[in-house]
């Protein structure tokens, strides 16, 4: 996985105090939407499936059970790497939750704009939908997500 890093800019609170905190740069939080590791299982996993279960008649079942498991593993990696940042950074305070939530989210529209995996299934679902939407994602919605960060005193 990316190692999620983050450069110290000095800003004021509320009451006028000088603190320190941490601030990603927009292409550092691109590269870390979504770990590597899942991305590399996920298109392996989906070329075996689309290959070998179309015959089994067991295609979207094996995609869809893929699919939450790939989420639950990418929520939980980003978790890791985040306390492992934050132990070895000496950042104080992370909000983890809202940087896991937008790496599950990076993951589904990335899903959704290689293809659509599980997606695929609904007669609604049309390829074009997926790729706009994650282009729309990676360069609009989640670069612009700050996440707070304080630095240890």
């Amino acid at each position: 996985m990316q190692i999620i890093s983050y450069k110290k800019v000095k800003t004021k609170d509320v009451g006028g105090k000088e603190k320190v905190v941490a601030e990603q740069s927009y292409v550092d939080r691109v590269k870390t939407l979504v770990p590597e590791i899942v991305v590399s299982v996920w298109l392996a996993a989906t070329a075996l499936i689309n290959r070998e279960a179309e015959i089994a008649g067991s295609k979207y079942g094996a995609l869809w059970v893929t699919f939450f498991v790939a989420l639950l593993v990418t929520a939980w990696l980003t978790k890791q790497e985040l306390d492992k940042t934050k132990a070895n950074s000496g950042i104080a305070e992370v909000n983890l939750w809202p940087q896991i939530l937008v790496t599950v989210l990076s993951f589904v529209f990335w899903v959704l704009g290689t293809g659509g995996g599980p997606f695929t299934m609904f007669p609604w679902f049309f390829d074009w939908y997926g790729k706009l939407a994650v282009l729309l994602w990676t360069l609009l919605i989640a670069p612009s997500i700050k996440f707070n960060v304080t630095e240890k005193a």
